[in-house]
């Protein structure tokens, strides 16, 4: 029960990560074309489950290609190149910021997205901590 769950959340991972992407980081992404992204994700999808081989664990990292891939294609095919970043993303609220003069950092955190607080990067330490203690834990059984 629980492999098939994840198969079919894998489904919906690839699709919200091409999203994120597209979303934050590109200037030519629109609503349109990231739709039709999203549904060539999971069209390609279906079509490697029922015709190919593939470990469903893949599917995440091919939904998230093919929703980039088609998404940024399509929106500039339909929409054309944009000349400027929208205001969602992580450069046009850079951009925001600096046109209304903003803070950058409230209380020790940053306000603007795509920044990283000091503090994050602990995260990443206990991620290689707990990652040593695992490969430890395995010898000393």
């Amino acid at each position: 029960m629980l492999e098939i769950l994840s198969k079919i959340g894998s489904f919906f991972v690839g699709a919200k990560l091409g999203c994120y992407g597209l979303g934050f980081y590109s200037k030519h992404a629109t609503e349109r074309g990231v739709l039709i992204g999203v549904a060539a994700g999971f069209i390609s999808l279906w079509a490697l489950e029922v015709w190919a081989d593939v470990a469903w664990p893949w599917y995440c990292a091919i939904g998230g290609f093919v929703t980039v891939a088609v998404g940024w294609a399509a929106s500039v095919l339909l929409d054309g190149w944009q000349q400027h970043y929208h205001p969602y993303t992580v450069k046009g609220q850079a951009t925001l910021f600096a046109e209304e003069n903003r803070p950058l950092k409230q209380d020790g955190w940053y306000l603007l997205p795509g920044k990283v607080d000091p503090w994050a990067y602990g995260l990443l330490v206990f991620f290689v901590l707990s990652l040593l203690g695992l490969w430890l834990f395995q010898y000393l059984i």
